[in-house]
């Protein structure tokens, strides 16, 4: 995790990230990523640097390729749709618990912290749910649909 000012493109933390990974021996095999991050760029540099595959949406193909049906395109690649949900779920996760979507502090020592605790609450939530075999993915029930039991009593 690297947390940077606001200005600063996810797509230029990617390589800093995975080079701090290898100085620690950490390299994933498969590196999962939102749209900000995805480039075709990136996707050859780690697997070519760091054997990393890179997972990402891919970002509208306005390329030659795509215009004159030249190449290989946006089409040619699929997309697995299970590994995206889980990626969506868990950012879900780690918004709706730690309240990720703004930060409680100023100065990005201070963030980066906030955010390194909120993917270690998530993850022993997570880790509680697994060993206490109740799966994560339970249906929303609305408010009104809780109180129905309560008032056929």
């Amino acid at each position: 995790m690297a947390t940077t000012d606001a200005p600063v493109p996810d797509t230029a933390m990617t390589a800093t990230i995975h080079q701090h990974l290898a100085r620690r021996d950490l390299l994933p095999v498969e590196h999962y990523l939102d749209a900000g991050y995805s480039s075709a760029e990136l996707i050859v540099a780690a697997r070519e640097q760091h054997q990393i595959n890179l997972i990402t949406p891919l970002r509208t193909d306005n390329s030659v390729q795509a215009r004159t049906r030249n190449g290989y395109d946006r089409t040619a690649v699929t997309i697995d749709w299970d590994r995206r949900q889980v990626i969506e779920a868990t950012i879900h996760q780690a918004v709706t618990v730690t309240g990720l979507c703004r930060a409680g502090y100023r100065g990005i020592e201070k963030v980066h912290l906030e955010h390194i605790v909120s993917a270690v609450a998530v993850d022993l939530i997570r880790l509680d749910a697994w060993w206490n075999g109740r799966p994560l993915n339970r249906k929303r029930t609305s408010r009104l649909a809780r109180l129905e039991p309560a008032l056929t009593a």
